[in-house]
């Protein structure tokens, strides 16, 4: 369980690493040079892959096919979440008919699908029930859904919120808000802030 564990970060790990790949299109001048921004990019592909063949490694040497099949479905889940995240243009956020529905189903692939299934692999490990790795799965997500919503949550509680910081449309708070008042009357109020210039985050 403990080389699960270790397995679980690295995964996770390797997936930061690759998140953070910079999209040479959008260069602009104060980000320093192309061939520096290049670089850095194989730097972060070698590394992630790096970690992600260590990973796997690790999963061969557990030799339970459950558990492998459990974390490679966990890695395609993560993978089709970041895909959903980057294909979305900041222009198309509004336009989105998002529910909390799909608000769940889209963190949970993206945040919570490595977590809940690595869970209900350690309760694999350690042989218990269908019943009990079922448990584990549920705890798991739920915990990475907490999370996400802590992290969503954020800029409408602290005191002092940078102009700078994205917001998201799609993050929960505002989708809670979006069913609460209905889409017409939601879609209204956030086009009347984005005419300000800014949205109050505080509202």
């Amino acid at each position: 369980q403990r080389s699960l564990a270790e397995i679980t970060e690295l995964i996770h790990t390797a997936l930061l690493v690759h998140r953070g790949i910079v999209n040479l299109n959008e260069l602009q001048s104060s980000d320093g040079p192309l061939k520096d921004m290049q670089f850095g990019n194989k730097i972060a592909i070698l590394s992630g892959d790096f970690l992600l063949a260590n990973a796997c490694n690790g999963l061969a040497l557990l030799q339970n096919t459950k558990v492998v099949e459990l974390l490679a479905s966990a890695l395609m889940d993560l993978i089709q979440g970041v895909y959903h995240e980057n294909s979305t243009s900041k222009e198309s956020y509004i336009t989105d008919d998002i529910g909390i529905s799909t608000w769940k189903e889209q963190t949970f692939l993206s945040h919570g699908a490595l977590l809940a299934k690595s869970c209900q692999a350690a309760m694999e490990l350690a042989k218990h029930d269908a019943e009990v790795q079922d448990m584990a799965f549920q705890y798991g997500k739920h915990m990475a859904m907490s999370h996400k919503i802590n992290s969503d949550v954020q800029p409408f509680i602290k005191e002092k919120t940078s102009d700078s910081m994205t917001f998201n449309l799609n993050s929960a708070p505002v989708v809670l808000h979006q069913e609460f008042l209905g889409r017409d009357l939601w879609i209204k109020q956030i086009g009347e802030a984005q005419e300000k210039g800014r949205l109050d985050y505080a509202k």
